[in-house]
């Protein structure tokens, strides 16, 4: 029914389920929660068999804790986000983006103008990018 890869990914969800609830949880556990047998989600954490019933039960269960299902089930799932973030916790993120942003731009007049009291005109600052390396013409001690 499932593979090796996704067994270990349903054991490492259940103790990631058990870390952000503060308590190691047991296949014991995780099984009476999401309402199937002790030896039917140890099964399916080993990749050996199960129903697909059993398989659905316990994809849904994860997706109500929050946890993505396609970090689950892809292959190569590097770039694939193991939860599923809250529309509370996106804000939290662009809201962080956002003052990033501010000072950058805060500071980037500041540093323009730092730069041309260096003799350094418009154009020069403009093409200045991250990935350009810093060299000062003396050592600084």
């Amino acid at each position: 029914m499932i593979n090796e890869t996704v067994g270990k990914r349903l054991i490492y969800l259940r103790k990631d389920l058990g870390r952000r609830q503060g308590e190691e949880l047991s296949v014991n556990d995780v099984a009476q929660k999401m309402g199937i047998e002790r030896h039917t989600l140890s099964r399916l954490e080993n990749g050996s068999k199960g129903t697909i019933e059993s398989f659905v039960t316990a994809l849904r269960f994860y997706r109500k804790q929050g946890y993505n299902q396609e970090w689950i089930l892809e292959d190569n799932n590097a770039n694939t986000p193991m939860v599923v973030p809250s529309s509370g916790q996106m804000l939290a993120v662009v809201r962080t983006l956002n003052k990033i942003k501010e000072c950058v731009t805060d500071y980037s007049a500041e540093l323009e103008e730092q730069l041309k009291n260096l003799g350094f005109d418009a154009v020069e600052i403009r093409n200045f990018h991250k990935d350009s390396e810093l060299v000062l013409p003396v050592e600084l001690s």
